[in-house]
C-alpha cells in the first residue's frame, strides 16, 4: 500500500500546490503587472509549495523507511587477499523512496538495462539499479524545481532561460554518461600500464611466481593504479573459489581493452598447454614496448594537429573582428568581442582535454602551493588596479601569481628529469654487480657507495641505502621519488627480490625497458618543442598584426561606413578588446600548451612568460604609428 500511496501523495502535492497557488497569484497576490507576470509567480510559488509538501512526505515515510531499511539492505562484498568479508549496509533513502513510487521503478529498471553492460565492463563495483535509481529520483525531484523556474524567468527575463530545464534531463542521463566515461578511463588506463605490468610479470614469472602473483604485487603499491584495480578484481574472483585461469578468464570475457583481453586469453592458453609462459611474457612485453614507441609517435603527431588548429583559431580570430568591423555596425561590433572574449577560454579547455585524453599517462608526483599562487594574485591586483586597465590587471596579477605557484613545480620537473636520466646506469651497475654474485641488497649498496650519477639522484640513492644498511627491505624504503619511472624501477627491483633475487638478465631487460622508454618519450617531447615556440609568438602576433590591419583599413576613413555600415565606431570598439583578447589568448594557450609539452598545468612558468610576452607586445603597439596608406 505504501507503494501505491507515495506515488499518490507525491503526485497529488504537485498538482493541488500548482493550481491552488496559481490562481491565488493571478487574481490575488500578484505584485507584478501583467498576466504573465502573475502566471510566472504563480509557477514559483507552486513550486515552493511543492517542495514544502514533498519535505512533508519525505518526514511521514523516514518512520517507515527506518523499519524496513534492513529487508532491502545491500550485502557489500570486501575481498582483502584471499579473505572475503560480507557485511550489510543500509540502502540508500533516495534508491528506496524510488523504488516505492512506481512510475521511479520503472524509470530505475529501464535505465538499468542500458547501463548494465557499462557497468561491469567499466569495473564499476556498485548495484546497477542502485545507481539509477538514485539519478532518476534526484531527476524528477529537480525537474519539480527547474520547470516551472524556467518557465517563470522566460517570462520575466529571457526566453533563453528555458534551457533551465535541460538540467534535470541531464542528470537523469548522468548514470550512462558515468558508466560509458568509465569504461574509456580504464581502457585507456590499462593500455597505458599494459607494458610496465607484462615486464613485471615476466620478471616474475621467470623467478618461479605466477601471473596472480604480479597482480598481487602491485596492490597497495600505488605504483600501477589501473593494474591495482584489476587485481582486486581478481582477488574477488579467486576469494569466491575461482581457480587461477577461470579468474583470468573471467576479467578478460567482460574487460573493454583487447589488447589486456588477449594478454590475459593468450596467459591463460600457454597455462593450460603445459607451454612456456615465460617466453610468452617475454615476447608480449617486447611486443608492448613497439607499440609503446606508435603510441608515443600519435600523440606527438596528434598534439602537433591540436597546437596548429588552437594557434590558427587564436590568431584568426581578432583579425576576423578587424575585418568584420568594415562591415558591421558597432552594435554588433561589440557583441562578437566580448563572444570571442568569452569563448576563447573555453576552446583551450576542450583542446586540454584532447591533448589529456591522447597523452600516455604519467604519474609524477607535482604540486605547487596555491597560497604562494593567491599571495602573487593580490600582490599584482593591488600594484594594477589604480591603472583601470582590465588587460594589464589580468595580466600582471595572473603572472605574479603563476609565477610563485610554478617555480616550485619547475625545480620539481628537474629533479624528475634527473632521476629518469640516471636510471639507466643506476641499472646497470646493479646488473654488472649481480653478474659477480652480488645479491640484490648489497648490489645496491655498493653502487650507492661507489658511483655518482647526479646531484639529485645521489642524494635519494643515499638515503635508500642508507635505511638498506639497517635492514629495511627494498620494497619498504620510505623515500620520497617524484619520478614515477624511478618508483616503477625500485618497485619493480624490489619485486625481484621478493621472488627469490632473479637473474642478471632480469635487470637487463628492465634496463632495455627504462631505457626505450626513456628514448620514447625525449623524441615525443622534442617533436612538439615547436607548437611550444609557435605559442610564444602568438600573444606577440596578435596586438602587432591587428594595429597594422586596423591602420590600414581606418586609411578608407568613412568610405567604408557608408558602403558597408561599419567605420570608425567599429574599429574602436576592436581596439579596445583586441589587448584584452590578446591576454586571454596568452593564458589559454599557455594551459594548454603546458599540458602538451610538460604533461601537466601546474607548470604555470610557462603562463608567466606568456603574459608577459603579451604585456611587452600591447605596450609596444601603443608607441607605433598608426599605419596609414594615404586612402
Amino acid at each position: 500500500m505504501l507503494r501505491a500511496s507515495a506515488g499518490k501523495v507525491y503526485f497529488g502535492v504537485l498538482a493541488l500546490a500548482s493550481t491552488v497557488v496559481l490562481v491565488l497569484s493571478v487574481r490575488d497576490i500578484s505584485p507584478l503587472s501583467g498576466t504573465y507576470s502573475g502566471l510566472a509567480l504563480g509557477f514559483v510559488l507552486g513550486d515552493a509549495v511543492l517542495l514544502v509538501g514533498f519535505s512533508c512526505l519525505l518526514f511521514l515515510l523516514r518512520a517507515d523507511f527506518d523499519s524496513k531499511v534492513t529487508s532491502t539492505a545491500i550485502l557489500e562484498v570486501l575481498g582483502r587477499g584471499n579473505i572475503i568479508r560480507v557485511r550489510r549496509v543500509r540502502e540508500d533513502r533516495a534508491v528506496w523512496i524510488a523504488r516505492s513510487i512506481p512510475l521511479l521503478n520503472r524509470l530505475a529498471e529501464r535505465m538499468e538495462r542500458g547501463i548494465r553492460g557499462d557497468v561491469v565492463k567499466g569495473g564499476m563495483q556498485l548495484d546497477p539499479y542502485a545507481f539509477a535509481a538514485k539519478y532518476s529520483f534526484y531527476s524528477v525531484v529537480l525537474a519539480a524545481v527547474f520547470v516551472p523556474v524556467s518557465l517563470a524567468l522566460s517570462v520575466l527575463v529571457s526566453p533563453t532561460l528555458l534551457a533551465l530545464m535541460m538540467i534535470p534531463a541531464i542528470i537523469l542521463y548522468t548514470p550512462s554518461l558515468s558508466a560509458k566515461n568509465r569504461v574509456s578511463e580504464r581502457k585507456t588506463n590499462v593500455k597505458d600500464e599494459l607494458p610496465f605490468f607484462a615486464l613485471l610479470a615476466s620478471i616474475t614469472q621467470s623467478s618461479g611466481r605466477s601471473l596472480i602473483d604480479a597482480f598481487r604485487g602491485t596492490v597497495g603499491k600505488h605504483i600501477l593504479p589501473a593494474m591495482e584495480a584489476e587485481a582486486r578484481l581478481l582477488q574477488k574472483s579467486i576469494g569466491f573459489g575461482k581457480d587461477i585461469a577461470g579468474a583470468l578468464d573471467d576479467l578478460a570475457s567482460t574487460h573493454p581493452d583487447d589488447s589486456f583481453k588477449h594478454f590475459l586469453f593468450g596467459y591463460t592458453g600457454v597455462l593450460k598447454s603445459g607451454g612456456d609462459v615465460v617466453l610468452y611474457l617475454s615476447d608480449r612485453t617486447r611486443e608492448y614496448l613497439a607499440s609503446m614507441r606508435f603510441r608515443w609517435q600519435s600523440y606527438a603527431e596528434r598534439v602537433g594537429t591540436i597546437g596548429e588548429m588552437l594557434i590558427i583559431v587564436f590568431v584568426l580570430l581578432p583579425l576576423l573582428l578587424v575585418v568584420g568591423a568594415i562591415t558591421m555596425p558597432p552594435e554588433m561590433v561589440a557583441e562578437i568581442a566580448y563572444a570571442s572574449v568569452a569563448a576563447l577560454p573555453m576552446i583551450a579547455l576542450v583542446m586540454y582535454f584532447m591533448v589529456r585524453s591522447a597523452q600516455p599517462k604519467v604519474y609524477d608526483v607535482l604540486g605547487g602551493d596555491p597560497r604562494l599562487g593567491l599571495i602573487g594574485l593580490a600582490a599584482g591586483l593591488l600594484a594594477t588596479s589604480v591603472t583601470g586597465q582590465l588587460w594589464l590587471v589580468l595580466a600582471v596579477s595572473g603572472a605574479a601569481g603563476a609565477a610563485l605557484y610554478g617555480l616550485p613545480v619547475r625545480a620539481q620537473m628537474r629533479e624528475v628529469r634527473m632521476t629518469e636520466a640516471a636510471l639507466p646506469d643506476f641499472l646497470r651497475s646493479i646488473a654488472e654487480y649481480r653478474k659477480i654474485g652480488y645479491n640484490m641488497r648489497k648490489a645496491v649498496l655498493e653502487t650507492a657507495a661507489k658511483t655518482k650519477f647526479n646531484p639529485v639522484f645521489d642524494s635519494i640513492l643515499e638515503r635508500i641505502a642508507a635505511q638498506m644498511s639497517l635492514g629495511v627491505r627494498l620494497g619498504e624504503v620510505r623515500v620520497a621519488m617524484r619520478s614515477w619511472l624511478g618508483r616503477m624501477t625500485v618497485f619493480i627491483l624490489d619485486q625481484i627480490t621478493e621472488s627469490g633475487g632473479g637473474t642478471p638478465a632480469n635487470i637487463e631487460d628492465l634496463y632495455n625497458f627504462i631505457s626505450g622508454y626513456n628514448r620514447l618519450k625525449k623524441e615525443a617531447t622534442s617533436s612538439v618543442g615547436l607548437y611550444k615556440m609557435l605559442g610564444y609568438a602568438v600573444p606577440v602576433a596578435i596586438p602587432l598584426v591587428v594595429k597594422v590591419i586596423s591602420g590600414v583599413i581606418g586609411s578608407f576613413g568613412s568610405s567604408t561606413a557608408g558602403f558597408f555600415g561599419g567605420g570608425t565606431a567599429s574599429l574602436a570598439i576592436v581596439n579596445s578588446t583586441v589587448d584584452i583578447v590578446t591576454v586571454v589568448a596568452a593564458g589559454a594557450i599557455a594551459f594548454t600548451m603546458t599540458r602538451a609539452t610538460d604533461f601537466t598545468a601546474k607548470n604555470t612558468l610557462n603562463m608567466t612568460i606568456l603574459f608577459a610576452l603579451a604585456v611587452l607586445a600591447i605596450a609596444l603597439t601603443q608607441f607605433l604609428p598608426s599605419f596609414s596608406f594615404g586612402f
